[in-house]
């Protein structure tokens, strides 16, 4: 891609694209899943197989990483793409923790009322036992999305761990009803800025 691509579309337009290329990616390599099942079942799954699917893979990470990159030198501040870049970082091969929470407040500085900045940074903030700041993170983001199951799950094991134990039954309540299929394991949703629409 030219210099004249990176002014040619929007921020806007390069996360959605980046979106896009992460969820056909995952939907091709859940087909490719179950087919390469059904042939190991049958013992002719070979390895250039596996290397399919890391190639892909590895494809995939770069072309989201460019389209992420390109959004944020059109606009510095544009929040999903933040958002997505500091989830991203949780789960690369080269985790940084503390780059990520970065991403989430710089995010948060332009739209403060992103549920999914605040529960991103409290998975984070929780993962490094700094339990107030991110039980804060949680209230935040459930006051700003009563919906999110996962955010009162991590709201309950905090509360828990503190002795609030009526508190935390309450939050595990409305998440049971939220989403019947969650229990009080520690679930981080992989690639949440997924399901963020572009604004």
């Amino acid at each position: 891609m030219g210099l004249f691509d990176i002014f040619k579309r929007t921020a806007k337009e390069w996360f959605q694209e980046a979106q896009k290329v992460q969820f056909d990616a995952g939907k091709a390599l859940g087909q490719a899943a179950l087919r390469d099942a059904g042939r190991l079942s049958q013992g002719y799954i070979n390895s250039y197989n596996e290397g399919e699917h890391v190639l892909m893979s590895a494809n995939v990470e770069k072309r989201v990483s460019q389209c992420l990159d390109r959004a944020l030198q059109i606009d510095s501040a544009y929040a999903l793409a933040l958002i997505a870049k500091g989830e991203r970082m949780l789960y690369s091969k080269n985790k940084n923790v503390e780059e990520a929470i970065c991403y989430f407040d710089k995010a948060l500085v332009t739209e403060p009322n992103l549920a999914s900045a605040y529960y991103l940074k409290a998975t984070v903030l929780e993962s490094k036992s700094v339990f107030d700041e991110a039980l804060a993170c949680y209230q935040r983001a459930v006051e700003l999305d009563a919906d999110d199951a996962e955010a009162l799950m991590g709201k309950a094991r905090i509360l828990r761990r503190n002795g609030k134990d009526k508190d935390a039954d309450e939050c595990l309540a409305k998440a049971k009803i939220l989403d019947p299929s969650s229990d009080q394991a520690i679930r981080i949703s992989k690639f949440r800025w997924l399901t963020i629409r572009a604004r």
